[in-house]
């Protein structure tokens, strides 16, 4: 027996003693059970079925099964908070989007914070987010969506789905930027505003590019830009907004996973190696990119630095469009 499990041994033995989960992590045991991902979402979305194409592979990886467990309601808050107050023992982890980052300008109190509460351990996907109005309306750029605007006052309007979300913050920084008028419509959710958008009750909106192919592709509609600094693998004919002139609009969908703060590095490394042998099998690879679903798997300090960078442009976002907390 290893020096470090012949103590453990004696110190378990010992009564009414409970060993840290960090103590216990230092063991080489982790994991010693299945694992739950929550997924602050309902099932059945991008995030949803991302975090399930995933977890097949992680679960070998790691030896034991991945449980999704779905926590939707109030914009992913639901779930977030209780991974936030979930023990940091590498069995409860968290698999979100930039709502991690907005809840808290949106929220007055959300239940948690972005920073303080979690530690990151991968960026695991990003998808741009597409700029689209009908087939129908004759705008092929964002110059040209201005110029309508202008000479149709009061003819277009956006929908999203709900003030201080990506897409809607995306909207705001068109009409900042490029100088287009429209009036945001927000709804209860993306589902019912893509639906008045694809009936022509509104002219603009703003979605992901894996959401929005399929419509893109069919002709009903066109996809004028998509808020980048590259163009996407699954639209490659479509111009960045720094290529039409707009630099300053990037926006994605970005999923991560994520630990309670205090989960021990080791754990942590553990799990990203996990989501990286995921992430490297040929089938996800090839799922992910037909769907325009870009890989990344980054590290805890490089998605570190990302979360807070996105939580400074959203700050800066949310104050642009006058979103004041509720």
């Amino acid at each position: 027996m290893r020096p470090l499990s012949r103590l453990l041994a004696v110190l378990a033995a010992l009564p009414g003693l409970v060993l840290s989960p960090a103590l216990h992590a230092q063991s080489g045991a982790f994991p010693e059970k299945p694992v739950r991902i929550v997924v602050p979402f309902a099932p059945g979305g991008l995030v949803d079925a991302s975090m399930r194409q995933l977890a097949p592979k992680m679960g070998e990886a790691l030896g034991q099964p991945l449980i999704i467990d779905n926590k939707g309601g109030a914009g992913g808050v639901i779930g977030m908070t209780e991974v936030a107050h979930s023990a940091p023992d590498g069995y409860t982890l968290l698999f979100t989007i930039e709502s991690l980052v907005l809840s808290p300008l949106i929220y007055r109190k959300p239940g948690f914070d972005p920073i303080r509460d979690f530690q990151p351990i991968s960026e695991v996907l990003s998808v741009p987010i597409a700029i689209l109005v009908p087939a129908a309306l004759p705008v092929h750029s964002l110059k040209e969506l201005a110029a309508y605007s202008h000479a149709h006052p009061a003819s277009l309007s956006a929908g999203s789905g709900g003030t201080g979300t990506a897409t809607h913050l995306c909207l705001e920084a068109i009409k900042a930027q490029t100088g287009a008028d429209f009036v945001h419509i927000p709804y209860k959710g993306a589902g019912p505003a893509f639906s008045d958008f694809l009936a022509g009750q509104t002219q603009l909106f703003a979605v992901s590019t894996a959401f929005s192919l399929p419509h893109v592709r069919s002709g009903k509609v066109r996809a004028i830009a998509v808020a980048s600094d590259h163009r996407a693998a699954n639209m490659p004919d479509v111009p960045t907004t720094a290529e039409a002139g707009y630099p300053g609009i990037e926006f994605s969908t970005w999923m991560g996973l994520i630990a309670p703060a205090g989960t021990p590095s080791a754990v942590v490394e553990r799990i990203r190696e996990a989501a990286l042998r995921s992430l490297r099998d040929p089938d996800n690879r090839r799922r992910f990119a037909e769907q325009g679903t870009e890989t990344v798997g980054s590290d805890p300090a490089e998605f570190a630095r990302y979360i807070a960078t996105e939580s400074a442009k959203f700050a800066r976002a949310v104050a642009l469009a006058g979103i004041k907390p509720d």
